[in-house]
Formats: structure tokens, C-alpha cells, sequence
């Protein structure tokens, strides 16, 4: 009261983790040291190993993830801050299938929220948890409130939903059929994306089609996809067209 303070937060850090992190760096500078994302991906790729995660389909997630918000740079205003609770929150939004394939977002959500990951404001959590918990379904109102998160973290909050909606359903089949997202923008406010595929894609273009209706909304556009056979699959329709086996 004397200082006039309305809140208090503290640190669930101590002088022990201090005198550890400062010898790592006296030994090995490449190591954690003072950068705070390394502890950061650190903790997240703990949590995951210890929800024994689906580290192909959740970094193919992650990788498509970032690739869109990539290409949506001059729509989304967002900095290298988001990016990086969109890739971790891509990378875990899984990892409730520990718990339950049914009802795993929630699951997914409990998980984050009390992982006790390092290096991450409260706030931040907080996008991660939201992240996860809405990665299948839920509408904007379903995330109108929230008394940690602020006016512009909410904004930015629901385009990284939508991201991740989008990236999550580009391998809906978990065989990473689509290797490559590119976004093109054109005129009337119209999104291109470019995908490379191993083949047809079709259960990716159909759950993508499920998923995109909250991506619309929030930045404004329509979407068309078109595909581009990857190389590597277009030399073996090549090969098999050549010994008639197609």
C-alpha cells in the first residue's frame, strides 16, 4: 500500500537457476547463456517429449505455420514475437492426445497451461494455452475475454488461430503430403496458396476448406488454393509412366 502497487508477480525462479544458467555459460558460450529463447524451445520440446508428441506431424504443423504467417507479413502486423508463439504453440497443440484423442484441444490447453514452461511470461502462456484450446473450433466470441490478454493481444491471438487452423489441416493425413505453402496476394482482397504436394491432396483441400472460414474473417481476404506437384513426385509419375505402370 505504501508503494502504491495494485499487483505483485514473482518469479518462480531463484538464485539457484541463476548460478546454474551462469556456469553453463562460463562453460559452453553456444548454451543457453542470456538468450531466453533457447531456454524458451528448450521447455517446449520438453513438454512435448514428455507427452510423447507426434514430432512429424507437429513440426510439419509448425513449419507450414510460419511459412503462411511468412507470407501474410503485410496483413498481419505482427513481429517475430508472434511467429515464435505461433511455432511453439503449433508444436504442442497435440500433445493432449497424451491425456485423450477425444476432446484433445482441451486436453492440449491443460497441458500448456501447467507444463511449467520456462522463460515465458504469464502472458504468453496464456496465447499458448488459447492457442491450443482453439485450434479445432471455436468463434472469435469464444475468446472475446480474457483479463490477462489486452484489446491488441486478442487481435493478434485469433489470426494466429486462424493460422494454425489452416496449417493444421494442410497435413490432415499426418504423411506430410503437403511439403510447401506459399501466399500470394491479389487484388479484391484475394489470397492465393501455393501448395507443393506429393499427390493430390485431397483430404488436406477438404479439411482446409473446413478450417479457413475463422482465417477469412480475421484478415479480411478470400482464399483459392492451387497445387504444384513436387519434383520428387513428379519424377516418379515419370518413371512409373515409363515401365506402363500408369
Amino acid at each position: 500500500e505504501r508503494l502504491q502497487m495494485h499487483e505483485i508477480t514473482i518469479s518462480g525462479w531463484a538464485l539457484r537457476e541463476g548460478l546454474i544458467l551462469r556456469t553453463i555459460a562460463e562453460h559452453d558460450p553456444t548454451d543457453f547463456g542470456d538468450d531466453p529463447r533457447s531456454i524458451r524451445r528448450s521447455s517446449v520440446l520438453s513438454l512435448c517429449h514428455r507427452c510423447n508428441w507426434n514430432r512429424v506431424h507437429s513440426s510439419k504443423v509448425a513449419e507450414l505455420a510460419t511459412q503462411i504467417f511468412d507470407g501474410m507479413a503485410n496483413r498481419h502486423d505482427m513481429s517475430e514475437r508472434e511467429r515464435e508463439l505461433l511455432e511453439f504453440g503449433a508444436l504442442m497443440h497435440d500433445i493432449g492426445e497424451h491425456i485423450s484423442r477425444t476432446n484433445h484441444d482441451r486436453h492440449s490447453a491443460y497441458l500448456i497451461s501447467n507444463g511449467d514452461l520456462r522463460g515465458f511470461t504469464p502472458k504468453e502462456i496464456r496465447m499458448l494455452t488459447l492457442l491450443a484450446r482453439f485450434h479445432l473450433r471455436g468463434s472469435e466470441k469464444s475468446v472475446a475475454k480474457d483479463p490477462l490478454l489486452t484489446s491488441a493481444d486478442l487481435e493478434h491471438l485469433l489470426k494466429l488461430i486462424g493460422i494454425l487452423r489452416v496449417a493444421d489441416a494442410l497435413d490432415a493425413s499426418h504423411s506430410g503430403e503437403v511439403s510447401n505453402v506459399g501466399v500470394t496476394e491479389h487484388s479484391n482482397r484475394r489470397i492465393v496458396f501455393s501448395l507443393t504436394v506429393k499427390n493430390d491432396a485431397e483430404l488436406e483441400l477438404w479439411s482446409m476448406h473446413r478450417k479457413m472460414q475463422l482465417f477469412e474473417r480475421v484478415f479480411e481476404v478470400t482464399c483459392d488454393t492451387e497445387l504444384e506437384r513436387s519434383r520428387i513426385s513428379a519424377l516418379t509419375a515419370l518413371n512409373a509412366s515409363e515401365i506402363g505402370l500408369s
